[in-house]
């Protein structure tokens, strides 16, 4: 018996022994599984990564701008931030913005082609925009400005929207453009025509103004004056290229009554560059000379800085002077032709310098007139004469490097213009002061630019002739 029982007490320890041992094997076989499944997703993601740099080695401009993918840690899912790829095919636009092409080029030649890369994000919209091929300083800005508003159908990879670069190629032809401004016009006359039915007050002040406009552009004038420039001019030398910095900043949590608030910043532009500042100050005798469409003028520099020059005769021939011509600023927006290019309303009544005077607003009825966004012009109320007019709008000429940063930076720059006049000869209203004010819009949080900031002032006028069908003005030069 017992015997018997200690055979059984062995069986016993034997068995548990071996349950133990089972259990044992079982855990290290689950334990050298987990670490198996681990090395392999190690390596999926550094195969990943690898592939990643390729990408980004074959493509500098997408290295450059910081942008790469990743997985989000602890949930296999993909984050926020973007990896531009080149499209295998060509993105479809879903929504299109044509560039302002102005009349103003047209006219001069210029046509042609600018050649673009843009990054486009996942959802299709158009990130960034990159000038490859240039035409012209404004053109560029232009397109630049007109495809950041693109829309595409997303590209699809593996089943997936990815976010991918691709080139463009816009041309700007005038012909084409031509039939777009026809049918737009079309429209626009329509709506033109209800308009002015309503205005006759209105009506009545602008043709007021255009005769003006027609004496004053059929005038000869020959006449000299002391002209005072003060000039100070921001130029902005990029340090490294734009780039497109795709970040992702979230945040989540509950209000006090336990509703859900989600914040989310997932991209921005940044581009580096040092400023450098310039002031001048200039004066000038200043001629200009108009007869029938020929106009000529002159600057010599008196003073410059503020030193006298030398004897010889130095002459100022900066074309952001030139372009601004304060006298013929009512013709541009006043003339006969001009008036069909505008949308006018009077906005108010005021005084200038004891003179009482309508406010008019023009807008242009088509984009594509010039770089005008608006002008307020105040009428004198008794002879339909200007006395002031302000300008929104930065000149196509003379200001080049001011498009090459607003493409640069993407942004928009906003300039005033201001004409103020005082002295009237022959029913011809001259200018007392000038002004042109440009900036740029915050880039960054507290930085805004002034860009340019210009005053010009006329003094001591001397004519030779001035010349309109109502009679004329003649000096002889010894008077001067």
């Amino acid at each position: 018996m017992k015997k018997v029982r200690l055979f059984l007490s062995i069986v016993i320890i034997l068995l548990f022994s071996i349950q133990n041992m089972h259990s044992e094997e079982t855990e290290k076989s689950v334990f050298i599984q987990h670490k198996l499944l681990k090395k392999k997703l190690v390596g999926i993601k550094a195969k990943h990564v690898a592939d990643v740099c390729k990408s980004q080695a074959r493509f500098p401009m997408i290295a450059e701008a910081g942008l790469n993918y990743r997985f989000a840690e602890g949930y296999g899912e993909e984050s926020e931030t973007l990896q531009e790829t080149p499209a295998v095919e060509d993105p479809k636009p879903i929504h299109q913005v044509f560039p302002v092409y102005p009349y103003e080029l047209r006219q001069k030649g210029v046509w042609g082609e600018v050649k673009l890369r843009l990054l486009i994000d996942k959802n299709g919209d158009v990130k960034g925009v990159d000038v490859v091929k240039s035409l012209h300083p404004y053109l560029d800005y232009a397109a630049t400005m007109a495809f950041l508003q693109w829309k595409f159908e997303p590209i699809q990879r593996k089943g997936k929207p990815v976010p991918v670069t691709s080139v463009f190629t816009f041309d700007f032809s005038p012909e084409k453009y031509a039939l777009i401004d026809r049918s737009v016009e079309t429209e626009e006359r329509i709506r033109r025509e209800r308009i002015f039915a309503a205005q006759d007050e209105l009506r009545g002040i602008l043709n007021k103004c255009a005769e003006y406009s027609r004496k004053l552009d059929g005038s000869a004038l020959d006449f000299v004056c002391e002209e005072s420039i003060r000039e100070t001019h921001q130029y902005l030398d990029p340090v490294e290229k734009p780039q497109i910095v795709t970040t992702k900043k979230e945040a989540r949590g509950r209000n006090w009554d336990g509703t859900a608030w989600y914040y989310a910043v997932f991209s921005k532009y940044r581009a580096k560059y040092t400023i450098r500042s310039e002031r001048n100050r200039y004066l000038c005798d200043y001629q200009l000379i108009k007869s029938g469409d020929r106009i000529e003028e002159r600057r010599i520099i008196l003073k410059e800085n503020p030193k006298k020059t030398s004897l010889h005769k130095k002459r100022l021939e900066e074309r952001r002077f030139a372009v601004l011509r304060p006298i013929f600023a009512a013709v541009m927006l006043l003339g006969r032709d001009s008036q069909g290019m505008f949308d006018y309303a009077i906005i108010d009544e005021d005084r200038i310098s004891g003179k009482k005077a309508y406010v008019i607003e023009a807008v242009p009825r088509y984009r594509n007139i010039g770089s005008i966004e608006k002008a307020r012009i105040w009428v004198n109320k008794q002879n339909f004469q200007i006395l002031k007019i302000v300008i929104n709008g930065v000149p196509l000429e003379g200001y080049d490097d001011v498009w090459q940063d607003a493409t640069m930076l993407a942004i928009k720059p906003e300039s005033i213009i201001t004409h103020i006049y005082k002295l009237e000869r022959n029913g011809v209203m001259f200018p007392d002061r000038s002004s042109i004010f440009i900036e740029y819009p915050a880039v960054s949080p507290r930085e805004l630019i002034v860009k340019v900031k210009i005053n010009m002032s006329y003094d001591k006028y001397k004519f030779f002739t001035v010349e309109t069908e109502h009679g004329i003005i003649k000096k002889r030069s010894e008077d001067l």
